[in-house]
C-alpha cells in the first residue's frame, strides 16, 4: 500500500501522528516554547560542514549529494567548479550583435550571461546545443517549465551594478538579493517562503508547503537567540520534511504507521530527499540543508530531522562582482535541486 501526500491540515496531523512526530499546524505564539519542543525532533545547525557527525546508513546518499553540490557550486574558486547549462541561443558576440533582431528580455538575459562567461576566471557556463545533459548540472535555461521571471532573475543581481561608489554603498543588500531570490525560487507560487524573526505568523498553515525557507536575519537582535532563527526555518519546513519521509515509504510500499525494524533503518533514502534553507543579513548569506534521518531509541527506531550548515557567502557593501557570482552560482544549484525534488514528490506550483 502506498501513501499520497496530505492535502488538508487534519491529514497532515494524521501523517505526523502515524510517524510518531509532533505537528505544529498554527503559527507559534511563543517562539521559546516552540524552540524547546523542536529540540527533541530536530538536530539543529552547526557552524562546520558535516559537523553533525556521520549520518546513519539511511542518510548517507543525502550527505554525499549535499557535499557534492557544496564542492561544485558553493566553494571558491568557483570558476574551476560546477557548470550551468545554457542554450546557445543566448550566446552572442558582444562586438557584432544586432540588438534589433532579438526579444528585449532575451537580449538582456543574453547580455548578462555573456558578461558572466567573458569575465576573467568566470567560465562556468556550458553552452548547450541539444542532447543529454548531466542531471546534476543546473538546467534552468534549458527547461521548458522555467518561468520567464526565473530566467530573468539574474538581472536583479547584475543589472544593479552602479558606477558611483557612493550610490553603490547606499544600496541595501535586500534590494538586490530579495527580488533575485523571490523570482528564482518562485516565492509567488509558494515554492519558497520568506520569513522574518518577529513575524512568524507569516508562515502559512494551509496550502502547498514551501521547499525552501528564507529568513531575513537583519532584525535579529542580541536579545533573540540565534537558535530562534533556525526554529522558524524548521517550522516552515516541517511538512516538507514529512513529505520526504512519505516519498521514502511510497518507494518501499510501506504504511505510515509501520514499526521500523533494523532492516528498515538500513534502507538508504534517495540522495534527492533534502531541502534547503537560507538566512541572510547585511554581512552574510548562510545556506543550510534539511533532511530526515533515523536514530536508535529505547523501543526501536525513530525519525528525526537534521538541519545542517552547508556554506556561507560573505556580503560586503557594495557587492563585489565575485560576491554576485557566488550568490548566483549557489542559488542556481539550489533551484536545480529543488526542481528535481519537486518532480520526485509530484508537486505542482503555479
Amino acid at each position: 500500500m502506498t501513501q499520497s501526500l496530505p492535502h488538508r491540515d487534519n491529514s497532515w496531523a494524521e501523517a505526523f501522528r502515524a510517524l510518531r512526530l509532533r505537528y505544529y499546524p498554527d503559527p507559534p505564539s511563543n517562539l521559546a516554547e516552540l524552540e524547546h519542543d523542536f529540540a527533541t525532533q530536530w538536530m539543529l545547525h552547526t557552524s562546520v560542514p558535516g559537523a553533525l557527525g556521520h549520518a546513519t546508513g539511511i542518510s548517507c546518499n543525502i550527505q554525499s549529494s549535499i557535499t557534492a553540490v557544496r564542492k561544485q557550486y558553493m566553494n571558491l574558486p568557483m570558476w574551476t567548479k560546477g557548470r550551468i547549462a545554457v542554450p546557445e541561443k543566448y550566446k552572442i558576440d558582444l562586438h557584432s550583435m544586432d540588438a534589433t533582431s532579438q526579444d528585449i528580455e532575451q537580449l538582456a538575459i543574453s547580455l548578462c550571461l555573456n558578461f558572466i562567461e567573458n569575465g576573467p576566471h568566470r567560465r562556468w557556463i556550458e553552452w548547450y546545443s541539444g542532447g543529454d545533459v548531466d542531471p546534476h548540472i543546473p538546467q534552468l535555461y534549458i527547461r521548458d517549465d522555467a518561468t520567464s521571471e526565473q530566467r530573468a532573475s539574474l538581472l536583479s543581481i547584475f543589472a544593479s551594478k552602479i558606477p558611483s561608489l557612493q550610490l553603490a554603498n547606499e544600496l541595501r543588500h535586500e534590494n538586490i538579493l530579495e527580488p533575485f531570490l523571490r523570482d528564482l525560487l518562485r516565492a509567488d507560487a509558494g515554492l519558497c517562503q520568506f520569513l522574518r524573526p518577529y513575524a512568524v505568523s507569516e508562515v502559512e498553515s494551509v496550502g502547498l508547503f514551501p521547499l525552501v525557507a528564507i529568513v531575513d536575519g537583519r532584525e535579529h537582535s542580541d536579545a533573540m537567540k540565534e537558535s530562534r532563527l533556525f526554529t522558524i526555518m524548521a517550522f516552515s519546513l516541517q511538512r516538507a520534511m514529512v513529505a520526504l519521509i512519505i516519498q521514502h515509504y511510497q518507494a518501499q510500499g510501506w504504511k505510515l504507521d509501520r514499526e521500523l525494524t533494523a532492516d528498515d533503518a538500513s534502507i538508504m533514502l534517495s540522495g534527492v530527499l533534502y531541502t534547503y534553507s537560507i538566512i541572510f543579513d547585511e554581512d552574510h548569506l548562510v545556506i543550510f540543508a534539511n533532511y530526515p534521518d533515523v536514530v536508535d531509541v529505547d523501543d526501536g527506531y525513530a525519525w528525526i530531522f537534521r538541519q545542517e550548515y552547508v556554506a556561507t557567502i560573505g556580503l560586503k557593501r557594495p557587492l563585489s562582482d565575485i560576491c554576485r557570482f557566488q550568490v548566483a552560482h549557489a542559488m542556481l544549484a539550489i533551484e536545480h535541486h529543488i526542481h528535481r525534488l519537486q518532480l520526485l514528490l509530484g508537486l505542482s506550483y503555479s
